[in-house]
């Protein structure tokens, strides 16, 4: 129902730190449901909800380059916020955007949009199965680190499990691992291999997160996003087979896993960095809009047209 843009009207009046955000939220979801709901058997209420928070935790823990103009030490920003409110025509506005809803209050908020925006969808399509997605990299310790890998682990999933109690499912998002030590977030290995988003390349880390997840939860999972930015389509071929076996594993553990969606079907806009990288099962042109379909998207059909069958038995991956 929400992936990150607002309108306009709704920073006007504050945005993501406005207490009346999970009331025009509901609002919105009763009225997609009233249009849609028949047509609609799942309902994600917000992508990544926990991603203001992952990232503020990454901006504070990491020597990251934040975005362009943001300053590290203030998610506030006011000169950053100042330029986007001018390009937007929202001078003088005091506003939040999704991204910067990371105080504990503006947390609240983001818990109480998605419990009134599933209320909403429920009370007009009772048989939609409703649930939200979370942004959740492996979160792994070196010596030294282990209580600071379980402080963002809270961070990134355990502080939202009172949240999704009353939900139909969980949608996990993963592309990565991150480690930790005694003073923060690790870089990753000299000798890891990165992806063009700087991430570390490990599909093995979907499978980890959904065993961990699995222990406070009891909800079926769905892995709504998983995928690799990368121009070698072998690696993505590799990253799909890798993550999928992973699942299989899980799945033999009896962890309720309903479904796997790679991201993403074509290269897409990424944000800010426009269309730079490139995860997409489909290569597009993007002077002739030219569509051309790559070895992994025919590799990802055989999977998904044997649900996987013809890799059950290709053994434990490490």
């Amino acid at each position: 129902m929400h992936h990150f843009t607002s309108p306009r009207w709704l920073i006007r009046k504050g945005g993501w730190s406005s207490e009346k955000l999970p009331y025009y939220f509901a609002r919105y979801c009763e009225k997609i449901m009233t249009e849609l709901g028949e047509l609609i058997p799942f309902a994600a209420t917000i992508n990544e909800l926990n991603l203001p928070v992952n990232l503020r935790e990454l901006l504070e823990n990491a020597k990251l380059v934040p975005p362009v103009g943001v300053d590290k030490s203030s998610w506030d920003a006011p000169e950053w916020k100042k330029e986007a409110a001018r390009i937007f025509g929202l001078e003088g506005v005091g506003y939040t955007g999704f991204f910067m809803a990371s105080s504990p209050e503006q947390v609240k908020i983001l818990k109480q949009a998605h419990q009134q925006g599933r209320a909403a969808i429920k009370k007009v399509s009772p048989n939609t199965k409703v649930g939200v997605t979370l942004a959740l990299p492996n979160v792994q310790s070196v010596t030294g680190g282990k209580e600071v890998a379980k402080g963002v682990w809270n961070t990134y999933f355990r502080q939202f499990l009172p949240m999704i109690n009353g939900d139909d499912f969980l949608g996990i998002q993963n592309y990565t691992r991150e480690q930790y030590g005694a003073n923060g977030r690790l870089e990753p290995p000299k000798d890891a291999v990165l992806t063009q988003m700087g991430y570390e390349n490990d599909p093995i880390a979907l499978a980890n997160v959904i065993r961990e997840v699995s222990k406070d939860i009891s909800i079926p999972i769905i892995v709504t996003e998983h995928g690799i930015a990368t121009a070698n389509d072998k690696e993505r071929i590799e990253f799909i087979q890798k993550g999928i076996l992973g699942l299989q594993q899980c799945i033999s553990e009896n962890i309720d896993v309903q479904g796997y969606m790679y991201w993403s079907a074509f290269d897409n806009f990424e944000w800010m960095m426009g269309y730079q990288k490139t995860f997409g099962l489909i290569a597009v042109g993007r002077t002739t809009m030219e569509r051309k379909v790559k070895e992994s998207a025919y590799v990802l059909g055989e999977i998904a047209s044997s649900n996987g069958e013809n890799m059950v038995n290709q053994g434990e991956i490490k």
